[in-house]
C-alpha cells in the first residue's frame, strides 16, 4: 500500500482476494502514482531537451522525479511481494534508507 505508519514503515495489506474495497482502493492509488510517474518523465524530457531550460526548472524536475522513482519502486516492491516469497541468500542485503521530509527533493 502506497502509505507508512507513523515510524515510516510501510503499511502491508494481509488478505487472500484482491476484490475487496481497500484491496481496489490500494491498487487504484497505485495505479495513479504510475500513471503520474509517466507523465511527469515525459514533461521533464521535455525540460532536457529545451538547452534554454532555467536551472530552477531542471532541479525542479529532478526533484520531482525522485519522487516519482520512490513511489514507483514502493509500488514495485509492494506488488513484488504479492507475487512471490523473496529468495533466500546466504548474505544479507544492505538496508535501504528512506527519509520522506514531506517535500519533492531527493
Amino acid at each position: 500500500m502506497p502509505w507508512t505508519t507513523e515510524d515510516a514503515k510501510p503499511c502491508l495489506l494481509l488478505t487472500d482476494t484482491r476484490s475487496g474495497h481497500v484491496s481496489r482502493l490500494a491498487d487504484g492509488v497505485e495505479s495513479l502514482r504510475l500513471a503520474a510517474a509517466a507523465d511527469l518523465l515525459a514533461h521533464a524530457q521535455e525540460i532536457l531537451d529545451d538547452p534554454s531550460a532555467p536551472e530552477a526548472e531542471l532541479r525542479c524536475a529532478a526533484a520531482l522525479l525522485c519522487e516519482c522513482l520512490r513511489d514507483a519502486l514502493e509500488v514495485a516492491e509492494s506488488r513484488g511481494s504479492r507475487l512471490w516469497p523473496p529468495p533466500t541468500t546466504s548474505t544479507p542485503e544492505p538496508a535501504r534508507e528512506h527519509t520522506d521530509s514531506g517535500s519533492p527533493a531527493c
